[in-house]
């Protein structure tokens, strides 16, 4: 397993270089996860291993666990510019080179990408009041083999993304799968709040299974809060009473509307959303490798 390492944070860091015979640079096979850290602690640890484990396991990709988990050690006690720091850490994880076409090489070498990027410190005091979600114009492709996995394939999020640049009042966009079952945001899955019922789209056919949708679910099991992971369609977003994404760097981000109907989680005034928000951030906390 060979690693390469990128720390944005220092500019006297050489930028790795990448073979073009790389199978992740060819077929996009491999898969990532994108990780909260601040002050060298990255939240959720445990969580993001997990799931590059799964994920590794079900593409038949070589991971070889403690030789990653020590070189993440490494980089977290040695790197330049993660003191007091919000980033993100982004762990890219590819078959590595060679094969004809499609075909397997005889023996892959896993490709380890390790990188470090600025961003914000999470506040609930610094998340916007107005967050809106439109409907995605074009439908999730269906793929029970692949669904849940966060693999390198990203084309669909590409274009809802290029799609959200020309759409007005709006933050993001939701995405439904061909039959018009709700899946996710564009890099975020959804909850809503129906008749005192918390729903989550299920992820069988299509979608990311993200960290901290995991988080949240096991925070609504140990506090007796009601939940539902189901098919879930638009009319259920039009009637519910609030909404929010969950993502691993902006842990929980209320929608104030969608399609124009509002929500009542406008920021954290709804209490129980603020609830949520500060468990779900003191547990990612605690999950935390420092």
């Amino acid at each position: 397993m060979h690693f390469l390492v990128l720390n944005t944070l220092n500019s006297h860091t050489a930028t790795p270089q990448v073979n073009v015979q790389d199978r992740a640079f060819n077929y996009g096979d491999g898969c990532f996860t994108t990780m909260y850290a601040y002050n060298r602690c990255l939240f959720n640890y445990s969580k993001h291993i997990s799931r590059l484990v799964h994920d590794t396991s079900r593409l038949r990709i070589y991971l070889d666990v403690p030789l990653l988990v020590n070189k993440i050690n490494d980089l977290l006690l040695t790197s330049v510019g993660l003191d007091n720091e919000a980033i993100v850490v982004k762990i890219h994880i590819s078959r590595g080179l060679g094969g004809r076409g499609y075909e397997l090489p005889v023996k892959a070498e896993t490709m380890v990408s390790i990188s470090f990027h600025k961003t914000t410190a999470f506040s609930a005091n610094s998340i916007a009041s107005i967050y809106r979600l439109k409907m995605c114009s074009f439908p999730l492709s269906s793929q029970t083999l692949l669904a849940g996995i966060k693999h390198l394939n990203r084309l669909e999020q590409i274009m809802a993304k290029i799609e959200l640049a020309d759409t007005q009042d709006a933050e993001d966009l939701i995405l439904a799968d061909q039959n018009g079952n709700i899946i996710e945001a564009i890099s975020a899955n959804v909850f809503l709040k129906v008749n005192e019922l918390w729903l989550t789209p299920s992820l069988e056919q299509a979608g990311v299974s993200g960290v901290m949708r995991r988080l949240v679910l096991e925070y609504f099991a140990a506090q007796g809060i009601a939940y539902k992971v189901t098919n879930i369609s638009a009319e259920h977003l039009m009637s519910a009473s609030s909404v929010f994404l969950t993502n691993a760097v902006k842990f929980i981000i209320p929608v104030s509307s969608y399609q124009n109907h509002k929500h009542e989680s406008v920021a954290y005034n709804n209490d129980v959303l603020s609830d949520i928000a500060n468990g779900i951030f003191t547990a990612s906390q605690s999950d935390c490798k420092a």
